[in-house]
């Protein structure tokens, strides 16, 4: 038998299907090049998963129609995701609407909306602050949301910290 060259596999394969492998995160694997920011935000839990998620009142406000809102941090983002800065703990797999206020041009209110689902998270210090990656929601309204979200943290170039992300998730 003639043995099997992984990179002249590598090398077929669409660029966007190969996963990054993130060297300050050992065993964590990327699919897509992320990059870091820092945006204020909030995000909050659809009504259709509040009974899987409910945020204490102390936490959370009504801020753009969104009860349940708490604030957070957009640290960095990519082509599939978001990762958020909290002080909530919100656990894997649970549904966000995340909203970034005051985008020139957006319609309505002056904000995007995305629906994002949590992958992973981590304690980042004991104040308590939490790391929360999050996937775009996969539907097609879903993407179209998340693609108008990522382009509108783009418009906002001048507020990146660096160009690309380097540790954290």
């Amino acid at each position: 038998m003639r043995p099997i060259h992984l990179f002249a596999a590598f090398m077929s394969w669409p660029r966007e299907a190969i996963a990054v492998q993130n060297p300050q995160a050992p065993g964590l694997i990327r699919q897509h090049e992320r990059y870091r920011c820092e945006h204020e935000a909030f995000a909050a839990v659809p009504p259709a998963y509040a009974e899987q998620v409910s945020l204490s009142t102390l936490v959370s406000e009504t801020r753009s129609g969104l009860s349940g809102a708490m604030g957070v941090t957009i640290i960095d983002y990519s082509a599939g995701g978001i990762g958020l800065r909290s002080n909530v703990f919100i656990p894997k797999r649970a549904m966000l609407t995340l909203v970034l206020p005051g985008v020139a041009g957006a319609k309505g209110r002056g904000e995007v909306r995305a629906t994002v689902r949590v992958q992973r998270v981590a304690m980042l210090d004991r104040s308590p602050t939490y790391y929360l990656g999050t996937s775009l929601d996969e539907s097609a309204e879903g993407q179209r949301a998340g693609a108008a979200f990522i382009e509108a943290l783009m418009a906002r170039a001048g507020n990146v910290l660096s160009t690309k992300a380097g540790g954290g998730a």
